[in-house]
């Protein structure tokens, strides 16, 4: 099956060029051992684009190797010596993990190859776009109630609550709502857990109004 191309005149060149490339190629660049990091920037960039769309994200997902390099691309070693790379690197690979999570069976196997920890230890490290494509991230994953306990007990309530702080914007602020909203869906042990993080009364109450239920409903 082919990848369907983004619009590609809001690219810059690498970008494009990366796009342009088919399945193989591409992940060959992701998977080489050999890519320099600024390649490998713009093909996990590109990469993003492509995850975007919805017709291509099982594609990508069932691509061998694909998930577990994403996840990997999330830790400390990502781009070794280039701090600012290395962000660039562990944004895209939230981003795209994040995309491809809007796919039920692909949360399933994100989770399953170990991205929850790097999300959440992400959370609350980084660059305000950085936190905010994690928490996205952490968002989609928790559609799934077995992915929503993980994500709960590896710490990422009380980090997400944190964002919803005076230091964060607002783009951030909505993202980490929305995700905490998304893993008070699963339980009233995460709920309760919202509760206990210091999680604002108006939250609580749109969480209810949301059919989701009081932070010990059922």
């Amino acid at each position: 099956m082919a990848w369907v191309h983004a619009p590609a005149h809001s690219w810059n060149h690498s970008l494009c060029t990366m796009a342009s490339l088919n399945r193989r190629d591409l992940r060959k660049l992701l998977l080489g051992p050999d890519t320099p990091a600024n390649i490998l920037e713009a093909a996990a960039g590109a990469l993003h684009k492509l995850a975007e769309i919805t017709d291509n994200q099982v594609a990508i997902a069932t691509a061998p190797g694909v998930i577990p390099l994403l996840v990997q691309l999330l830790g400390p070693g990502s781009a070794a010596g280039n701090s600012a790379q290395q962000g660039s690197l562990q944004q895209c690979a939230a981003g795209i993990l994040g995309s491809l999570a809007g796919n039920a069976d692909n949360a399933v196997t994100i989770a399953a190859a170990g991205a929850v920890p790097p999300l959440v230890q992400l959370l609350g490290a980084g660059s305000a776009a950085r936190v905010q494509h994690n928490a996205a991230a952490a968002l989609e994953l928790a559609r799934n109630a077995d992915n929503a306990v993980t994500i709960a007990d590896a710490g990422a309530i009380p980090l997400l609550v944190q964002l919803l702080g005076a230091c964060s914007n607002d783009a951030t602020k909505s993202v980490a709502s929305g995700a905490l909203q998304r893993l008070g869906q699963s339980s009233a042990y995460i709920r309760t857990a919202i509760a206990a993080a210091g999680a604002s009364a108006n939250l609580i109450r749109e969480m209810e109004g949301l059919g989701i239920g009081g932070p010990a409903g059922g």
